[in-house]
């Protein structure tokens, strides 16, 4: 998935499920994933011109069978607690690891709605994290969401970081991003995907972006870039069990009448490998002073990362065996983030400890 500062794409995070099958449906808080799910999507980056949002309205059929598979993304979804950065996002209680990545999207979800508050990671691959607030928060839902609904968000990020990245000559790089969000539920009908029939909500969204770039050097700061933008997105969502995620969301040119890119389900949103293991390792004593124990169930190829609050990375262990001895001797007091993964980098187990003051 495409690294970036922008929130637009944090909306086909949403995880949705519901018993209701009627046309007209309604969707709240409790449709909305939680921890321990991870979703595979698709998507077309030349869809066909036989793919249109076509008009607003009540009873509309929306076939998109015909959706072709160029790109494949997957959103694992956890508490925020199982994450390296949670510090950097206090409020959130919702987070989604893109891939198999170190990249986490943080929201908070509650009864009035679903929300962007940020991103951390190696976004750039540089071996350092980088922790992006979304200040105001981005309104990606309001509760209940129905037919004839709207909602307008207003968005900010803001963050300085290291320029050597483009010239040994700037200091520091800062990049600023505002977002208007207009949001209506403008049509309600029938779609079909590759995954399957559904009765679905259409959301019609107008984003406009101001972007801009500025520089750092020798006391000076400059501005790089500016960019002012407004693009046209439609989502589709349902509240079947079957789904459980928004079916599809459309970038659309309106100049041209055609969409650019769609993303859509590719298939049932399945347990992910944190629910199905995260009691297979005791770790021990916690709190602990001079030493932590990781004892696994069963002899396998594993690698154990630590991460302090700050998000550095420890990578302590990689091997086959059955428990791992840290020393911590190095380690300051405080709090610390584990992940235990598989030898295709997917994370097996996740949780934290505690080192007491020596």
């Amino acid at each position: 998935m495409k690294k970036t500062f922008i929130f637009s794409t944090m909306i086909a995070g949403l995880l949705l499920c519901s018993k209701n099958n009627t046309a007209q449906i309604t969707i709240t808080d409790i449709h909305v994933v939680q921890s321990g799910r991870q979703v595979i999507q698709a998507q077309d980056t030349l869809p066909n011109a036989t793919i249109q949002p076509g008009s607003p309205g009540s009873n509309m059929t929306w076939d998109f069978s015909g959706l072709s598979l160029h790109v494949e993304d997957t959103l694992n979804f956890v508490n925020t607690e199982w994450t390296p950065y949670e510090a950097e996002h206090p409020t959130s209680n919702l987070a989604a690891r893109i891939g198999t990545s170190d990249i986490y999207l943080y929201m908070n979800i509650s009864a009035s709605g679903l929300f962007a508050q940020g991103i951390s990671g190696d976004l750039l691959d540089t071996g350092t994290p980088i922790h992006v607030q979304t200040t105001p928060s981005e309104t990606l839902a309001e509760f209940p969401l129905s037919y004839s609904n709207a909602f307008t968000s207003t968005s900010g990020q803001d963050i300085t970081i290291d320029g050597a990245i483009i010239s040994p000559l700037v200091d520091s790089i800062r990049l600023k991003t505002s977002k208007i969000k207009m949001v209506s539920v403008d049509a309600w009908g029938s779609l079909t995907t590759p995954m399957g029939n559904f009765d679905a909500l259409r959301l019609n969204q107008t984003i406009q972006d101001i972007d801009s770039m500025w520089t750092l050097s020798f006391g000076i700061w400059s501005l790089f870039d500016n960019n002012k933008s407004s693009t046209k997105n439609y989502t589709w969502w349902t509240n079947d069990a079957a789904a459980g995620f928004p079916l599809v969301e459309m970038e659309y040119d309106t100049v041209s009448g055609n969409p650019t890119a769609v993303t859509y389900l590719k298939s049932t949103p399945a347990i992910g490998v944190l629910e199905n293991a995260k009691t297979n390792v005791s770790v021990y004593p916690n709190p602990a002073t001079d030493y932590v124990l990781f004892e696994f169930g069963n002899p396998a190829y594993r690698e154990v990362y630590l991460y302090d609050v700050l998000g550095k990375t420890k990578p302590v262990f990689s091997g086959n065996t059955t428990h791992v001895r840290v020393d911590l001797s190095g380690f300051s007091a405080g709090m610390y983030f584990y992940q235990v993964r598989d030898e295709l980098g997917n994370i097996k187990t996740a949780g934290s400890f505690v080192v007491n003051s020596k």
